[in-house]
């Protein structure tokens, strides 16, 4: 690979086509991989090596799209059965799931760290540079005329880096509700001013917030740079990146004490590289920098964890599918090993995929040992779990009133029919009041004024949308309100309950839209 990038660099059109074609040589060749996989049950392995505590810190649920699989309730429930009791969340680009994964972490007692596995790419601040150069030019006349040029494809090696499946990540775990409150407008800069494909965090970004609150682990920026080639005494100034060995650097002096090194065992290897060789390379790298700097570096083991059961394999390898628009059977560069695992499990893998090899037991024991620290470094807090909408002012009586008015403009008001409602005979205006009642009891009321207004936006602009896809479809104050306009859901017999039952909590409504 990084043959590609040497020849990438030079620019010139020879180089570049040499480029291309080697690019697509190991496109080909990239289909021949060999994998390594834990063949023992997890009672074999705890017969075998024995049990003991550990943390798991890179932890992603179906919110990490098309790469995570599970429920956060689930990977709770299952993180305790396994005697597993912290869990951070990670989601790749994203912190939606930050209210299931506390209520999740409340109902089992299982600690929740906060977290996300951030996108990183320093080369992103120079590609929005080179996109829109803006230079004056003068015709023979004098006269000034801004010229705008995109200079990006004078730069091939900046297009290679930044393509969409090259971006690296590192983890980042809030300590505190401080460090909580960062992430989120870390998270909010990295898609506001760094997107491209993914939402990117930069260097400048994360020195923002280096105020004591978060937690860095290294992810698979040092991978990445190993992977390349950029290990030691290479780097591109002109493109604001930096080699692994800097990358390592730039953490420690920033972060100090917060700053980690992540060993992810994936039992894998492809045209790519070796993943062992790569984690042998980066443990070289870091006792180079002991020689160098006298510090020891602290590594940590995670597992980088996308399903719960070894045998939810296949559901992992469906996703990797749908992401890249080809069929499961051309996914091969993947692991099978990213599954919820218990400290005896991840010592088998040490063992028998050859992680012994580089790395001493006492040195794989003691990263295991540094999940539990950072585990206790990273305080429990009350995430706030409330819908977050604008709240329209006299929101209720705004709402009672157009739907009122759509009771009597469609004739309804005057219908004395009973229809069986989950069980009950109701009338149109009987059953209006008990919605109305039921959604203004659990605040939804701004939440339908502004589901109206967009459906009116939608069909004033001529835009479709669906007629009653869903739960929606039972609510006869969304059938009123236009939201869901094509089925009376009394004359059909559709459940209302199923929509918004008296004991559901404060979770926001879904109100299906497509066709």
């Amino acid at each position: 690979m990084s043959n590609i990038l040497d020849f990438a660099i030079q620019g010139d059109d020879k180089s570049y086509k040499e480029a291309y074609r080697q690019k697509i040589l190991l496109r080909y060749y990239r289909r021949k991989v060999v994998k390594r996989s834990l063949k023992l049950s997890r009672d074999d392995c705890v017969a075998k090596y024995g049990n003991g505590e550990f943390v798991h810190l890179n932890v992603h649920t179906k919110f990490s799209p098309l790469s995570g699989v599970d429920e956060p309730s689930d990977l709770f429930e299952s993180a305790k059965s396994i005697g597993v009791g912290v869990l951070g969340i990670t989601e790749l680009g994203y912190m939606s799931s930050i209210p299931d994964c506390y209520l999740g972490a409340k109902a089992t007692k299982v600690k929740f760290i906060a977290g996300i596995s951030a996108y990183f790419s320093d080369y992103e601040v120079k590609r929005r540079e080179l996109l829109d150069v803006v230079t004056i030019e003068k015709d023979e006349d004098g006269v000034e005329t801004e010229k705008t040029t995109n200079k990006i494809k004078d730069h091939p090696f900046l297009v290679n880096a930044c393509a969409k499946y090259k971006t690296p990540n590192i983890t980042i775990l809030a300590k505190n509700e401080a460090g909580y409150k960062e992430l989120l407008n870390l998270n909010l800069m990295s898609w506001a001013d760094g997107f491209y494909y993914t939402p990117r965090v930069t260097r400048k970004m994360l020195e923002k917030f280096n105020n004591g609150n978060l937690v860095i682990l290294s992810g698979t920026l040092l991978d990445k740079m190993i992977e390349l080639g950029y290990t030691k005494g290479i780097e591109y100034p002109e493109y604001g990146a930096l080699c692994a060995y800097d990358y390592m650097k730039w953490f420690d002096e920033k972060f100090g004490d917060d700053f980690y090194i992540e060993l992810t065992m994936r039992c894998q290897d492809t045209v790519w590289g070796s993943d062992i060789d790569r984690m042998s390379t980066l443990i070289s790298l870091i006792d180079s920098y002991k020689t160098d700097f006298n510090k020891n570096l602290k590594c940590v083991v995670t597992n980088d964890v996308y399903y719960i059961d070894k045998n939810d394999e296949y559901l992992y390898k469906a996703m990797l599918a749908i992401q890249r628009n080809t069929t499961m059977r051309g996914i091969k560069d993947y692991s099978s090993e990213l599954y919820l695992k218990n400290r005896a499990e991840l010592r088998a893998t040490y063992n028998e995929c050859l992680y012994n090899k580089i790395m001493s037991s006492d040195f794989f024991e003691k990263a295991c040992d540094l999940s539990i620290e950072i585990g206790n470094k990273c305080a429990a807090f009350k995430a706030d779990t409330k819908p977050k909408l604008p709240q329209v002012e006299n929101g209720a009586s705004i709402l009672k009133k157009l739907v009122a008015q759509a009771l009597i403009k469609g004739g309804y008001a005057q219908d004395k029919t009973k229809y069986d409602v989950d069980g009950n005979m109701v009338t149109y205006t009987e059953q209006v009041k008990i919605e109305l009642d039921r959604f203004i009891e659990k605040g939804f009321e701004s939440y339908f004024l502004i589901m109206r207004d967009i459906i009116k936006f939608s069909h004033d602009s001529g835009w479709a949308t669906g007629p009653s896809r869903g739960s929606a479809g039972g609510s006869l104050v969304c059938f009123l309100l236009g939201i869901t306009n094509s089925m009376d859901p009394l004359k059909f017999g559709l459940s209302f309950d199923r929509f918004l039952s008296k004991s559901r909590g404060g979770y926001m409504l879904n109100i299906s839209m497509d066709k």
